[in-house]
């Protein structure tokens, strides 16, 4: 197989991640749950969230704890990525695995707006994922084969 048609793969495979999280590049959108801050106070007493129902709160993660530490670091720079002097008393944000200010796409949300930074993340992620994917099974399948692997 030639190089030319390996990567024609792993561009149809990107292309199919930036289509699935299209909607999330539209402008007024962004990719993360908010519903969830329905749930909470001061959120849960507006307007907005009149009737609302959180359809999954297992993963308020996001909102409650990632967004806010790299807002922090946003805001702050590597001063906050060094100590967080919001968390208790102070904290290494550095030694909080969760927070990941060293992984490579966070710096990403230093440089776009959020909107633009979770979707991209999204994208990026998926479309790693499949193209690994799609290499391990291309060593034993075919292209079609290692395709529908990367797929699923």
């Amino acid at each position: 197989m030639t190089l030319v048609s390996e990567r024609r793969w792993i561009f149809l495979l990107t292309l199919a991640a930036a289509l699935f999280y299209l909607p999330g590049l539209l402008p007024g959108r962004i990719l993360l749950p908010l519903d969830v801050l329905c749930w909470q106070l001061p959120w849960s007493a507006t307007k907005t969230c009149e009737g609302r129902q959180v359809v999954n709160p297992v993963i308020s993660d996001l909102v409650l704890q990632y967004d806010p530490w790299r807002a922090i670091i946003r805001r702050d720079g590597w001063r906050a990525a060094l100590w967080n002097p919001y968390a208790f008393a102070g904290s290494p944000m550095l030694a909080n695995g969760q927070s990941a200010p060293l992984y490579p796409l966070n710096w990403l949300y230093l440089l776009l707006p959020p909107s633009w930074f979770y979707a991209l993340a999204a994208i990026l992620k998926t479309a790693l994922a499949a193209g690994f994917t799609w290499a391990f099974a291309r060593k034993r399948c075919s292209p079609p084969a290692a395709a529908l692997a990367a797929v699923t």
